[in-house]
Protein backbone atom coordinates (compact mmCIF):
# COMPACT_ATOMS: atom_id res chain seq x y z
CA UNK A 1 0.00 0.00 0.00
CA UNK A 2 2.97 2.50 1.05
CA UNK A 3 3.95 2.21 -2.52
CA UNK A 4 0.88 4.22 -3.72
CA UNK A 5 2.58 7.24 -2.01
CA UNK A 6 5.81 9.38 -2.77
CA UNK A 7 9.03 8.66 -1.41
CA UNK A 8 8.97 12.47 0.03
CA UNK A 9 6.53 11.46 2.37
CA UNK A 10 7.03 11.83 5.52
CA UNK A 11 6.17 8.84 8.31
CA UNK A 12 5.23 8.13 11.31
CA UNK A 13 4.74 5.38 13.72
CA UNK A 14 4.12 4.30 17.12
CA UNK A 15 7.21 3.38 19.61
CA UNK A 16 7.04 0.06 19.79
CA UNK A 17 5.67 -0.85 16.84
CA UNK A 18 4.68 -3.63 14.17
CA UNK A 19 8.18 -3.90 12.39
CA UNK A 20 6.89 -4.43 8.77
CA UNK A 21 5.29 -1.02 9.11
CA UNK A 22 8.97 0.39 9.32
CA UNK A 23 10.72 -2.70 6.71
CA UNK A 24 8.51 -1.75 3.86
CA UNK A 25 9.29 2.08 3.92
CA UNK A 26 12.95 1.50 4.67
CA UNK A 27 12.75 -1.35 1.33
CA UNK A 28 11.05 1.83 -0.54
CA UNK A 29 13.73 4.11 0.47
CA UNK A 30 11.60 6.34 2.47
CA UNK A 31 13.14 6.89 5.76
CA UNK A 32 16.87 7.66 5.21
CA UNK A 33 19.47 5.78 6.87
CA UNK A 34 19.76 4.07 10.34
CA UNK A 35 21.68 5.57 13.15
CA UNK A 36 23.93 3.56 15.98
CA UNK A 37 20.53 2.57 17.72
CA UNK A 38 18.73 1.69 14.59
CA UNK A 39 16.36 4.27 14.32
CA UNK A 40 15.86 5.60 10.95
CA UNK A 41 16.37 9.89 10.47
CA UNK A 42 13.44 10.17 8.16
CA UNK A 43 10.64 8.41 10.44
CA UNK A 44 8.63 10.55 13.08
CA UNK A 45 8.36 8.31 16.56
CA UNK A 46 5.64 8.54 18.77
CA UNK A 47 6.32 6.86 21.96
CA UNK A 48 3.30 4.78 23.03
CA UNK A 49 4.32 3.39 26.18
CA UNK A 50 2.59 2.53 29.64
CA UNK A 51 3.46 6.18 30.91
CA UNK A 52 1.10 7.61 28.22
CA UNK A 53 -1.50 4.77 28.47
CA UNK A 54 -0.26 3.71 25.00
CA UNK A 55 -1.97 6.21 23.33
CA UNK A 56 0.07 7.62 20.86
CA UNK A 57 0.37 11.29 20.90
CA UNK A 58 0.00 13.69 17.61
CA UNK A 59 3.22 14.64 16.02
CA UNK A 60 4.82 17.90 16.63
CA UNK A 61 6.52 17.97 13.07
CA UNK A 62 5.28 17.81 9.62
CA UNK A 63 3.47 14.17 8.37
CA UNK A 64 2.03 12.90 5.33
CA UNK A 65 1.64 9.35 6.59
CA UNK A 66 0.48 7.55 9.76
CA UNK A 67 0.28 4.27 10.72
CA UNK A 68 -2.25 3.29 13.57
CA UNK A 69 -2.76 -0.15 14.86
CA UNK A 70 -5.90 -0.95 16.88
CA UNK A 71 -5.87 -3.81 19.14
CA UNK A 72 -2.02 -2.86 18.97
CA UNK A 73 1.00 -5.19 17.99
CA UNK A 74 2.45 -6.30 20.24
CA UNK A 75 1.41 -3.80 23.18
CA UNK A 76 -2.56 -4.93 23.04
CA UNK A 77 -3.96 -1.51 23.59
CA UNK A 78 -6.66 -0.46 22.13
CA UNK A 79 -7.05 3.02 21.16
CA UNK A 80 -10.18 5.10 22.41
CA UNK A 81 -13.25 6.72 20.16
CA UNK A 82 -12.38 9.44 21.80
CA UNK A 83 -8.28 9.19 20.96
CA UNK A 84 -9.06 8.16 17.26
CA UNK A 85 -11.15 11.45 16.99
CA UNK A 86 -8.02 13.69 18.40
CA UNK A 87 -6.20 11.84 15.34
CA UNK A 88 -9.15 12.63 12.91
CA UNK A 89 -9.17 15.98 13.74
CA UNK A 90 -5.68 16.10 13.25
CA UNK A 91 -5.02 14.51 9.70
CA UNK A 92 -7.88 17.04 8.63
CA UNK A 93 -6.04 19.66 9.99
CA UNK A 94 -2.70 18.40 8.67
CA UNK A 95 -4.07 17.60 5.41
CA UNK A 96 -2.16 13.80 6.69
CA UNK A 97 -3.70 10.47 5.85
CA UNK A 98 -4.31 7.55 8.66
CA UNK A 99 -3.05 4.10 7.64
CA UNK A 100 -5.36 2.01 10.20
CA UNK A 101 -4.83 -1.22 10.55
CA UNK A 102 -7.92 -3.30 11.84
CA UNK A 103 -6.26 -6.23 11.77
CA UNK A 104 -7.40 -7.46 15.36
CA UNK A 105 -10.62 -6.20 15.35
CA UNK A 106 -12.94 -9.13 16.39
CA UNK A 107 -10.61 -9.62 19.46
CA UNK A 108 -12.24 -6.51 21.02
CA UNK A 109 -15.06 -6.97 23.47
CA UNK A 110 -15.37 -4.27 25.06
CA UNK A 111 -18.47 -2.28 23.05
CA UNK A 112 -17.36 1.26 24.02
CA UNK A 113 -14.30 0.89 22.22
CA UNK A 114 -13.97 1.29 18.38
CA UNK A 115 -13.75 -1.56 15.72
CA UNK A 116 -13.42 0.38 12.90
CA UNK A 117 -11.90 3.76 12.21
CA UNK A 118 -14.93 4.83 10.37
CA UNK A 119 -16.83 4.55 13.82
CA UNK A 120 -15.32 8.32 13.59
CA UNK A 121 -16.98 10.88 12.22
CA UNK A 122 -14.95 12.65 9.14
CA UNK A 123 -12.67 9.42 9.19
CA UNK A 124 -13.79 8.53 5.47
CA UNK A 125 -12.14 11.61 4.29
CA UNK A 126 -8.51 11.05 5.77
CA UNK A 127 -8.34 7.54 6.74
CA UNK A 128 -7.90 4.36 4.83
CA UNK A 129 -8.36 0.78 7.09
CA UNK A 130 -6.86 -3.07 6.51
CA UNK A 131 -8.58 -5.76 7.43
CA UNK A 132 -7.50 -9.26 7.42
CA UNK A 133 -8.39 -12.81 7.86
CA UNK A 134 -5.61 -14.22 8.81
CA UNK A 135 -6.44 -13.12 12.55
CA UNK A 136 -10.05 -13.38 12.71
CA UNK A 137 -10.20 -16.90 10.49
CA UNK A 138 -6.65 -18.33 11.05
CA UNK A 139 -5.86 -17.55 7.41
CA UNK A 140 -1.98 -16.35 8.51
CA UNK A 141 0.74 -16.54 5.92
CA UNK A 142 -2.19 -17.09 3.01
CA UNK A 143 -2.78 -12.88 2.49
CA UNK A 144 -6.37 -12.98 2.70
CA UNK A 145 -7.01 -9.69 3.47
CA UNK A 146 -8.93 -6.43 2.24
CA UNK A 147 -8.40 -2.88 2.44
CA UNK A 148 -10.78 -0.14 2.85
CA UNK A 149 -10.84 3.15 0.73
CA UNK A 150 -13.49 5.63 0.93
CA UNK A 151 -14.15 7.55 -1.97
CA UNK A 152 -14.13 10.78 -0.06
CA UNK A 153 -10.27 9.89 0.79
CA UNK A 154 -7.83 12.28 -1.04
CA UNK A 155 -4.11 12.75 -1.20
CA UNK A 156 -1.96 15.65 -2.30
CA UNK A 157 -0.43 15.67 -5.53
CA UNK A 158 2.79 17.33 -5.82
CA UNK A 159 2.04 19.48 -8.52
CA UNK A 160 -0.89 20.69 -6.60
CA UNK A 161 0.43 20.88 -3.15
CA UNK A 162 -2.18 23.41 -1.16
CA UNK A 163 -4.79 23.58 -3.80
CA UNK A 164 -7.37 20.59 -5.06
CA UNK A 165 -6.41 17.63 -4.07
CA UNK A 166 -7.12 13.99 -5.65
CA UNK A 167 -8.41 10.34 -5.22
CA UNK A 168 -6.66 7.73 -4.04
CA UNK A 169 -6.44 5.01 -6.25
CA UNK A 170 -6.28 1.61 -5.12
CA UNK A 171 -3.11 0.17 -6.09
CA UNK A 172 -2.35 -2.84 -8.72
CA UNK A 173 -1.95 -6.40 -7.35
CA UNK A 174 1.80 -7.50 -8.06
CA UNK A 175 3.85 -10.42 -6.73
CA UNK A 176 5.41 -8.30 -3.62
CA UNK A 177 3.74 -10.75 -1.27
CA UNK A 178 4.45 -13.73 1.37
CA UNK A 179 2.69 -17.17 1.33
CA UNK A 180 -0.27 -18.12 -1.27
CA UNK A 181 -3.54 -16.79 -1.99
CA UNK A 182 -6.31 -19.12 -0.67
CA UNK A 183 -9.14 -20.38 -2.86
CA UNK A 184 -11.99 -18.08 -3.03
CA UNK A 185 -14.45 -20.90 -1.75
CA UNK A 186 -12.22 -20.66 1.43
CA UNK A 187 -12.94 -16.92 2.10
CA UNK A 188 -16.60 -17.55 1.33
CA UNK A 189 -16.79 -19.80 4.22
CA UNK A 190 -14.78 -17.78 6.86
CA UNK A 191 -17.92 -15.21 6.34
CA UNK A 192 -20.77 -17.77 6.43
CA UNK A 193 -22.31 -19.00 9.71
CA UNK A 194 -20.40 -22.13 9.94
CA UNK A 195 -17.58 -20.76 9.12
CA UNK A 196 -17.90 -17.20 11.47
CA UNK A 197 -18.88 -19.61 14.22
CA UNK A 198 -15.95 -21.60 13.78
CA UNK A 199 -13.56 -18.50 14.01
CA UNK A 200 -15.38 -17.06 16.88
CA UNK A 201 -14.70 -19.83 18.78
CA UNK A 202 -10.52 -19.69 18.10
CA UNK A 203 -10.63 -16.39 19.10
CA UNK A 204 -12.54 -17.26 22.07
CA UNK A 205 -9.76 -19.74 22.78
CA UNK A 206 -6.90 -17.30 22.21
CA UNK A 207 -8.34 -15.06 24.22
CA UNK A 208 -8.72 -17.61 27.09
CA UNK A 209 -5.44 -18.57 26.96
CA UNK A 210 -4.69 -14.58 27.09
CA UNK A 211 -6.42 -14.07 29.75
CA UNK A 212 -4.23 -17.13 31.87
CA UNK A 213 -0.97 -15.74 30.60
CA UNK A 214 -1.65 -12.34 31.99
CA UNK A 215 -3.43 -13.58 35.13
CA UNK A 216 -0.30 -15.72 35.34
CA UNK A 217 2.15 -13.16 35.07
CA UNK A 218 0.25 -10.79 37.08
CA UNK A 219 0.46 -13.47 40.18
CA UNK A 220 3.97 -13.76 39.46
CA UNK A 221 4.85 -9.97 40.05
CA UNK A 222 4.85 -9.03 36.90
CA UNK A 223 3.26 -5.62 35.43
CA UNK A 224 1.30 -7.09 32.18
CA UNK A 225 -0.81 -5.00 29.89
CA UNK A 226 -3.41 -6.00 26.60
CA UNK A 227 -4.61 -9.63 26.89
CA UNK A 228 -8.36 -7.99 27.38
CA UNK A 229 -9.23 -6.86 24.22
CA UNK A 230 -6.67 -8.33 22.11
CA UNK A 231 -4.48 -11.56 22.18
CA UNK A 232 -0.79 -9.54 22.89
CA UNK A 233 0.25 -9.49 26.50
CA UNK A 234 2.82 -6.77 27.08
CA UNK A 235 5.14 -7.49 29.68
CA UNK A 236 7.51 -5.38 31.88
CA UNK A 237 10.72 -7.13 32.46
CA UNK A 238 12.40 -5.72 35.70
CA UNK A 239 15.35 -4.00 35.98
CA UNK A 240 18.45 -6.26 36.83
Amino acid sequence: MQEIFSLDSVVAVTDPVYPVYVDTNVMAGRTGPADSEGRYQRLVYLPTTAANGFDPPLPEDRVDLVYLCAPNNPTGAVMSRASLARWVAWAKQHEAIILFDAAYEAFVRDPSLPRSIFEIPGAREVALEFRSFSKTAGFTGTRCAFTVIPKELKARDDSARGRAARPVEPPPHHEIQRGQLPHPAGRRRGLQPRGAAGAQANIDYTMENARLIREGLGQAGYRVFGGVNAPYIWMQVPAA
